[in-house]
């Protein structure tokens, strides 16, 4: 299931940005 690659790669980058406050 690797279709969504700018899906995942943006959900990465949110998940980074939520986890340092």
């Amino acid at each position: 299931m690797k279709r969504n690659s700018r899906l995942s790669s943006t959900l990465h980058i949110l998940v980074h940005m939520a986890e340092k406050p």
